[in-house]
């Protein structure tokens, strides 16, 4: 829509009462943004994806989104909104229901902030930022973050253990090597589920982890795929499997002993319904591992992902 466009369309727009307006890579820069401004009250979608205005204009956009009742989505993804306060940003996006705000320059460490200042909301329920996720399911929020740094990382692991309608974190692609373990161990006993795929935790961070597990009341689901597991013990790992409901060890270095106890630890257990051993390569001795996983197949309610032997043994399995 060029301006001309938006110079006569957008009073109708607000006359009319509009209640949905997607303006995708629209150049705001030469028009009165009150013009854009007047329609928000009606509006329950409003999406500018890609938008271009001048500072003062989008200050006066957030403003106005600020006091907008009726906005249930809001979508600013590729406008930058780097010289906006975090009190600003805040305080416009906290009413709104759910809000996309992807490449706009924003650095890990504001959006860590960004998602603290939002969590005591009762109304945002999902929060789409470049490197964090935030949504509220029913049984509490959910948060995922990728490519953290050891900084970002501790900073988003101290807001999730500090904070008690945290119930679900998921990290992935981070390297996590160099965070206190006691950080983890905190972060991970009054949680639901945790899910740290990929981020070179160290044996003794795992072990605590897997200790948090153990001894927490709450912890339903932990996946520690593609991290090496080789060092832990396998009474650990199997104290873990029996309390749990949910665990992930995909490509986890895990050794023929560890593996063989964590089956057998999973065909007792009277909570776990899901184990993931997919790529878990044991180098010896199949046969053993066979049929351990011949007697966890009996158990109707258990599903095991084992795809590594199925290659041997897919004609018995």
């Amino acid at each position: 829509m060029d301006q001309a466009q938006l110079r006569r369309l957008l009073p109708e727009f607000a006359k009319a009462g509009v209640r949905e307006l997607k303006l995708n890579n629209t150049d705001f820069t030469e028009v009165d943004i009150g013009l854009l401004t007047q329609t928000i009250p009606n509006l329950v979608f409003l999406d500018l994806t890609y938008s271009r205005m001048k500072k003062d204009q989008l200050i006066s956009l957030l403003f106005t989104i600020k006091h907008a009742e009726n906005l249930q989505e809001l979508d600013l993804c590729g406008i930058d909104l780097s010289f906006v306060s975090l009190t600003v940003l805040k305080e416009s996006i906290c009413n709104v229901r759910k809000v996309s705000l992807e490449r706009n320059f924003l650095n890990k460490l504001y959006e860590v902030s960004v998602v603290k200042e939002c969590l005591p909301s009762s109304k945002l329920r999902c929060l789409h930022l470049h490197h964090l996720k935030m949504v509220s399911l029913q049984r509490g929020i959910s948060i995922y973050s990728e490519h953290f740094n050891s900084i970002e990382a501790t900073m988003l692991l101290e807001m999730v253990k500090n904070n008690s309608t945290v119930k679900e974190l998921t990290m992935t692609g981070e390297d996590l090597s160099t965070i206190d373990e006691e950080i983890l161990f905190q972060t991970v006993l009054n949680l639901k589920s945790v899910s740290f795929v990929g981020t070179h935790l160290t044996t003794e961070q795992l072990t605590r982890i897997v200790s948090a597990a153990i001894l927490s009341d709450s912890l339903e689901s932990l996946n520690l795929s593609s991290n090496n597991l080789s060092d832990l013990s396998s009474e650990q790992l199997v104290t873990a499997a029996e309390r749990l409901n949910v665990l992930g060890l995909e490509s986890t270095r895990l050794t023929h002993e560890q593996c063989i106890a964590v089956i057998g630890g999973a065909t007792t257990s009277p909570t776990l319904r899901f184990l993931n051993l997919k790529m878990v390569v044991v180098e010896k001795n199949y046969n053993e591992v066979f049929e351990v996983l011949k007697e966890a197949k009996k158990r109707e309610d258990l599903y095991i992902i084992y795809d590594h032997y199925i290659d041997h043994y897919h004609h018995d399995l």
